[in-house]
């Protein structure tokens, strides 16, 4: 991975006063997903002589394996277990002491309460808390919970979301004030995720037709992500006259519901369900248009990956989805769980190529305005040196 990424001047001209921080990132697992992409291009993009990472996981598996490439000199622990729990917490702070960790990175409420217990036990740790979004929206909080929630959050140094929409639900949930969460959002390699120079010589290789137009979709099947929609606002689509291929780029958390939905409609000769992939890039520049129907979204990765690659784009207008199209402009938004509304805009954009065109172009531009990585890690880069004491913020990197 660190071969094809390229390191921000703005990142490698950190200055090497200071010790060495070691971040130790709990997470569930390390499944390809767009967080554990994120975490994984953080710890290739970080430069190797201000930072080292220790990734610790709750699944099971062989030591130092992991589904997503890591690059050379980042520890994986697996520690399975489920939460909360108590004994994995204490396992928890055992790594944490191990390896010296100045600052534990929480990526969202599953681990928090964990890695909150386990930051007591484990001594001198400063702890962040990032949001990334919800696995079920609205989550199902009983008031005790969102209560510890809520304490464990506020015990945390710094606390961040992916967007400001998703910075305010996530304060929302919590019942605290917006101002308690800042704002980093997600970022984009602009030099890997890029236009197709031929678009047709990308598809033989996956097995798509090259004079139909292709619609993709990329996240885990679950039902926050909204592929039931989708689904529906295809047979519409095809109702209506569309002629498209449709493909579903995801690991299937759903065992088969979305398959069996998508036989009901008779799709099964216009959908390919293919799994999840590491590099979604060619998936992205074999396609027309891009569509994101989820019910919630914090900053999704894949709409800004496929931005990047001057797709046109639909998503519902919900979260982060909001920050990134400007509707009419740099996307379409569509109103969440109506299929006839995503039906419309498909309609539209399957007709008219050169509306695709130029929502794709500005897309891109976008994204390289205000997405790149680059900018995002030497962020992200700057808030790990002020927690773990060695710089004040606003100080120049």
């Amino acid at each position: 991975m660190s071969d094809r990424l390229p390191i921000s001047a703005a990142v490698t001209s950190l200055r090497t006063r200071g010790a060495l921080v070691t971040v130790c990132h709990p997470v569930a697992s390390l499944e390809s997903g767009g967080l554990e992409r994120q975490l994984a291009q953080a710890a290739a993009l970080l430069p190797r002589d201000r930072f080292r990472h220790v990734i610790v996981t709750r699944d099971a598996g062989n030591p130092g394996e992991s589904p997503v490439p890591l690059p050379d000199g980042v520890r994986l622990v697996r520690l399975a277990g489920s939460g909360p729990d108590p004994h994995w917490a204490s396992a928890l702070a055992e790594v944490i002491r191990a390896h010296g960790s100045q600052v534990l990175h929480i990526r969202g409420f599953s681990m928090l309460l964990d890695a909150v217990f386990a930051a007591e036990s484990a001594g001198p740790v400063t702890l962040a808390f990032s949001f990334h979004g919800f696995e079920e929206y609205p989550p199902r909080w009983s008031a005790f919970r969102r209560a510890m929630l809520r304490a464990a959050a506020r015990n945390c140094a710094a606390r961040w979301a992916v967007s400001r929409a998703a910075a305010d639900s996530a304060a929302a949930e919590l019942r605290m004030d917006p101002a308690e969460f800042s704002v980093l959002p997600n970022g984009v390699d602009t030099a890997h995720f890029v236009p197709a120079e031929d678009r047709q010589s990308i598809r033989a290789p996956l097995g798509l037709p090259p004079d139909l137009p292709i619609l993709l979709t990329v996240g885990n099947l679950k039902p926050v992500k909204g592929h039931d929609v989708l689904l529906k606002a295809l047979a519409i689509a095809r109702a209506r006259g569309g002629e498209f291929r449709a493909v579903f780029v995801g690991r299937d958390y759903l065992d088969g519901a979305l398959q069996r939905l998508a036989h009901e409609l008779r799709l099964d000769d216009f959908v390919s369900f293919v799994g999840a992939h590491d590099d979604t890039r060619i998936w992205h520049q074999a396609a027309d248009i891009f569509v994101l129907p989820s019910r919630w979204e914090g900053m999704s990765n894949a709409l800004l990956e496929a931005m990047a690659c001057g797709v046109a784009c639909v998503a519902t207008d919900v979260g982060g989805n909001r920050e990134a199209i400007d509707d009419g402009v740099t996307g379409r938004l569509v109103r969440p769980g109506c299929a006839d509304s995503l039906a419309c805009a498909l309609a539209e954009l399957l007709s008219e190529s050169h509306v695709r065109k130029q929502l794709g172009a500005a897309a891109r531009a976008f994204v390289c305005a205000h997405h790149s990585i680059e900018n995002t890690f030497r962020l992200l880069a700057d808030r790990y040196l002020c927690l773990a004491g060695q710089r004040t913020s606003g100080e120049p990197l």
